[in-house]
């Protein structure tokens, strides 16, 4: 069975199509998410041949390609705050869901360039091909190049995914930049993030 899916902020509108076949297995269903902890959903569901329903549940898992990404069924969940005070990130490890922002601030008078790279996670990474597999110093040199800077007072934000069926696990590494002669020094520090899964 396959289904495709129009994605909206808290509704999904979707078709299942089999290949059993028969107008009875193909149709058409909505779904609304109606709370939040634990994730609940209500729909209705109509088949080809006529036959309507409704139906409700508990989500429990999510999909390892989900047609819809889960991202904006939390838009209305505050973005994880991490500052940047004397040298670390405060705090160093961070619980995130899934499609949930971070905003990383600065309460350091240093100048910061943070980047990531991971399968689904690019982070402050430009004009390079495949970050995800690159030598440490290609991205690092990458990041130095064309990647954002972080000055005191400043923030800034990435929405960060995991859509699989396992936590996993988000690295932030940050440079401290010597703004004066534009050079890297050779301070710099890891945030961690424990993604959770499908936003589960």
């Amino acid at each position: 069975m396959r289904t495709f899916c129009r994605h909206a902020a808290r509704r999904r509108r979707a078709r299942w199509l089999s290949n059993v076949g028969g107008d009875y297995v193909n149709g058409s269903f909505d779904i609304h998410i109606s709370s939040r902890d634990p994730l609940k959903f209500t729909g209705k569901a109509h088949a080809d041949n006529g036959v309507k329903g409704t139906y409700s549940g508990t989500w429990s898992n999510h999909f390892e390609d989900g047609c819809c990404p889960a991202g904006d069924d939390v838009q209305d969940l505050k973005p994880r705050r991490v500052e940047i005070q004397d040298k670390r990130p405060v705090p160093a490890l961070v619980q995130i869901r899934y499609g949930q922002k971070l905003t990383l601030c600065s309460k350091d008078p240093r100048v910061y360039i943070p980047f990531g790279s991971s399968r689904y996670n690019v982070i402050n990474i430009y004009g390079l091909d495949d970050p995800e597999h690159a030598h440490i110093r290609e991205v690092e040199e990458a990041a130095f190049k064309r990647g954002k800077r972080l000055r005191e007072g400043q923030c800034l934000t990435w929405t960060i995914r995991n859509p699989t069926a396992e936590p996993r696990r988000v690295r932030i590494v940050t440079l401290m930049l010597n703004d004066v002669v534009g050079a890297l020094l050779l301070s710099k520090f890891v945030l961690t993030l424990d993604v959770d899964p499908g936003g589960g």
